[in-house]
């Protein structure tokens, strides 16, 4: 295994002390790996991200992890809002993320209003108003709340009043 999986591995799993120990060895705290079911891209930022390693996820913000850093072709983010964590995303503002980014024409609302928690979407639209943004595939965050998830509607009515 590679000092980098290493340290994604470390991660996953909060290993703070670990992931201290792997960058006092010069791992490469960006460094992306590839790997799981479908081959996605993972960096210790963005598998902190999922986890909801807060904590971690400060730590390697403050020790130079990138905060804009794609991975699947999201920054951390978007991944964030994917994952509709609340905390997680509004930390990694306060960190310093740039919640107007805008990647393949997807915006942070494309993200959180295909995540089915209207949470997410109010949190998304303190930042970032704009609903009638493309996707690459013509898509706007208004048309991505999917019909058969439980906050539909919700979601599509608020993201309704900003049209």
């Amino acid at each position: 295994m590679s000092l980098s999986q290493s340290l994604v591995d470390a991660c996953r799993h909060n290993n703070i002390e670990e992931v201290k120990s792997l960058l006092s060895q010069g791992v490469n705290i960006n460094a992306i790996v590839i790997g799981g079911k479908w081959c996605n891209e993972h960096s210790g930022l963005s598998i902190a991200v999922k986890k909801s390693h807060l904590n971690l996820i400060r730590f390697l913000v403050e020790s130079g992890a990138n905060i804009e850093l794609e991975t699947n072709g999201l920054t951390a983010l978007m991944h964030a809002f994917v994952y509709a964590d609340v905390d997680c995303a509004q930390l990694l503002i306060n960190l310093g993320a740039n919640p107007l980014v805008v990647i393949g024409g997807e915006n942070i609302l494309h993200c959180a209003a295909s995540s089915d928690k209207i949470e997410s979407v109010q949190l998304a639209l303190k930042y970032c108003q704009n609903v009638t943004q493309n996707d690459d595939h013509g898509i706007t965050p208004f048309q991505c709340p999917n019909p058969q998830l439980p906050e539909y509607s919700a979601i599509r009515n608020l993201l309704e009043q900003w049209i």
